[in-house]
């Protein structure tokens, strides 16, 4: 009997102690790097928008010595836009968009495909003058296909300040 009044009044006591304890609150930063790593062979020939897409995080992510996000966590990804090759000598084209991956404490972590932002300029004009002043048989040939193979590893970015709770 004693013994049992003993274990209640241990409980009560811990519960007392751990209620008013606060949670950890740990900041991804904005632009924080997750390496991700391709599952699966990708390619401009086979892909179409909105297909989803297997990526997995290449490395743990750790904030103030805390494990944020498991290495090989699930990345939610998929194809935003895909070209195929064309004649001309026109490379396809493959844009993927990441959209998240979950921390530990399964919140979901925002995420984006770059840095920043970029401009990508067109060289298709300089190429097919300089391609047909050399070689009129430059119409003939086809680009060639965008193919990121399993294994592929890049980078993605936590595109806005997210607050995970330990």
């Amino acid at each position: 009997m004693f013994l049992k009044i003993q274990s209640v009044l241990l409980f009560i006591l811990f519960s007392f102690l751990s209620y008013g304890q606060e949670s950890k609150k740990i900041i991804i930063p904005e632009g924080t790097i997750v390496v991700v790593r391709s599952i699966a062979d990708i390619s401009s020939k086979t892909a179409r928008e909105g297909d989803l897409l297997d990526f997995v995080t290449a490395e743990e992510i750790m904030i103030d010595g805390v494990v944020v996000i498991k290495e090989n966590s699930r990345v939610t990804a998929n194809v935003e836009d895909a070209e195929h090759a064309k004649s001309l000598g026109k490379q396809g084209s493959l844009t993927i968009k990441f959209s998240n991956v979950k921390s530990v404490k399964g919140q979901n972590i925002p995420l984006r495909a770059v840095r920043g932002s970029t401009e990508g300029k067109s060289t298709i004009g300089s190429t097919v003058a300089l391609s047909v002043v050399l070689s009129p048989l430059f119409l003939l040939k086809k680009g060639k296909e965008i193919k990121i193979p399993a294994g592929k590893q890049m980078e993605a970015y936590v595109s806005r300040d997210t607050e995970v709770i330990f």
